[in-house]
């Protein structure tokens, strides 16, 4: 492994999992249980794990030069599904440990939670997990889905697009409102992520994005720049 392509890897693990657990571990939360905590953790992480899939893209420059597509494309599947598995287990996990202690029961909990429709928290959660559940479909089944539309691949790509995006917004939009560990510094690092993340994926459609060509041609610049300093 290059010089190169080893400082990614690691930038792309403290950013994705070093920095989220860095202020998981320094939040204001009280301490509840390990138990409890490890989940809170294993969300955590299995979301900022889907941010991090924005860089796992075409649009990312210095990734796919420094790897080969394939392993890129492979990564990005595995992380993703993983992740997906998770967060879809999110709302069950949260009522798992009444299992094991007294009081209300589970399924009342799991009950009650989901119907708080006043809450704008949990409005965003269970409209990010509907739409999370129509990635996962369409990403595992994207070979039928492809055969199905007039543009093949680059259907189901901007297909994929639109669903994680709209995911993604109010995913992020309920874990600041309601996440338990949420601080103010990792709300901004979670904005700034996935705010770059969006960048990278406008890359990706320079003619249907204005601003994405643009983005593209100093990106571009920069790289050739690089590769052939004065």
């Amino acid at each position: 492994m290059s010089r190169k392509a080893f400082a990614l890897v690691l930038t792309g693990l403290v950013a994705a999992i070093g920095v989220p657990v860095f202020f998981y571990m320094f939040s204001d939360a009280p301490f509840r249980s390990a138990f409890k905590d490890a989940l809170s953790l294993l969300t955590l992480v299995a979301f900022s794990l889907l941010i991090a899939q924005f860089y796992l893209t075409r649009g990312n420059t210095p990734v796919t030069q420094a790897f080969k597509p394939a392993l890129v494309q492979k990564l990005h599947k595995y992380l993703a599904y993983t992740a997906i598995v998770v967060i879809l287990a999110h709302p069950y996990l949260i009522v798992v440990p009444r299992y094991f202690e007294g009081g209300v029961e589970p399924w009342t909990a799991f009950v009650t939670m989901l119907t708080q429709f006043s809450n704008i928290g949990i409005l965003s959660g269970i409209l990010a997990w509907l739409v999370l559940v129509a990635v996962g479909i369409t990403a595992f089944f994207r070979r039928k889905v492809m055969r199905k539309m007039r543009k093949k691949y680059r259907g189901w790509r901007g297909l994929h697009a639109v669903l994680v995006l709209g995911f993604i917004l109010p995913a992020l939009f309920h874990v600041i409102m309601l996440g338990r560990h949420m601080s103010l510094g990792l709300a901004i690092y979670f904005c700034a992520a996935l705010a770059l993340g969006l960048v990278l994926l406008a890359r990706l459609y320079p003619d249907r994005i204005p601003f994405a060509s643009v983005g593209k041609s100093i990106g571009a610049k920069f790289h050739k720049a690089e590769a052939h300093p004065q």
